[in-house]
């Protein structure tokens, strides 16, 4: 990248230098007719304007660019060592878990490891996911499958998936009766799983997140609230659900960049509204169904 730089420069360089040496060559050629104010002269010297206006339009252009292409290429090398990590705490925990269990153990120990590699596992499969479900978006490649979807109860199963891995963590409250939703379920899923996730991975130590279900006029509102650092959301108002973008601010959680913008891209295609808001020391997003999908 320094070298297309650099040879981006030299060569406005030296169009800058030549274009300004015909410029002089014209100028005492003009003089030595006698009419330096001539048309001919006046003509060379706007059509030079406007060529040399182009090339510094240009050359910005061209500078945007690389820098864009740098900016993603820098991300995209977080994403890998944020990916690699991610991958790697699961692995190394269920090989530890199946050598632990080639040996002797007592029973209950066996229980626990067991009930251990099963969590990783589902970490492991949540983290590919997310990878292909970016893939389908980008590429343009996923079909939606409507079908009627029970909103509590697919919460209340993405719940149960979490709380492996963030025990104690999730607090629910729901209406008492029944929401459904035209939709597809698999998308919606994505988008609740990734917008907990979120929440649990980047809350305060001991803190809850609370998940709320509120049925309004026009739909039904889910609210996830986490108590965390909300500078982040606040600096990054325009951007957080941009594809790598991570939380450089929380040093402790490794984030490959992919929850958010999938949670987005999906409410987007299942026509949800996704948003958030910031409450002081509380983050609250909101996924808002319109009630024409409601059965």
């Amino acid at each position: 990248m320094k070298k297309a730089h650099l040879l981006l420069f030299t060569l406005f360089l030296y169009v800058i230098l030549q274009f300004s040496w015909w410029a002089y060559l014209i100028y005492h050629q003009t003089i030595s007719l006698g009419n330096p104010s001539s048309k001919a002269f006046w003509m060379v010297f706007g059509e030079g304007f406007i060529f040399l206006a182009i090339l510094i339009i240009g050359f910005i252009l061209i500078l945007r660019y690389l820098h864009s292409v740098k900016k993603q290429q820098k991300n995209q090398e977080d994403f890998l060592l944020s990916f690699t990590h991610e991958l790697k705490t699961p692995i190394t925990s269920m090989r530890l878990a199946l050598q632990t269990l080639s040996k002797e153990v007592p029973k209950e120990k066996k229980h626990v490891i067991i009930e251990n590699g099963v969590i990783q596992t589902q970490r492991l499969s949540s983290l590919i996911d997310n990878v292909l479900n970016a893939s389908r978006i980008s590429s343009e490649h996923y079909a939606l499958h409507p079908e009627e979807v029970d909103i509590i109860a697919l919460l209340e199963e993405n719940i149960l998936h979490l709380k492996g891995i963030y025990p104690n963590k999730i607090n629910i409250q729901k209406p008492d009766k029944k929401v459904i939703w035209l939709t597809d379920r698999y998308a919606l899923s994505s988008i609740l799983m990734n917008i907990m996730d979120n929440a649990c991975k980047y809350s305060t130590h001991q803190s809850e997140v609370k998940i709320a279900v509120d049925n309004q006029k026009k739909g039904t509102q889910i609210r996830v609230s986490n108590e965390t650092n909300t500078t982040y959301f606040k600096e990054n108002q325009g951007s957080i659900y941009k594809k790598f973008k991570t939380n450089k601010s929380n040093n402790t959680q490794n984030s490959t960049g992919l929850g958010l913008y999938i949670a987005k891209e999906f409410s987007n295609l299942i026509k949800a509204n996704l948003f958030y808001e910031n409450k002081e020391k509380q983050l609250n997003f909101f996924l808002f169904l319109p009630k024409k999908h409601f059965k």
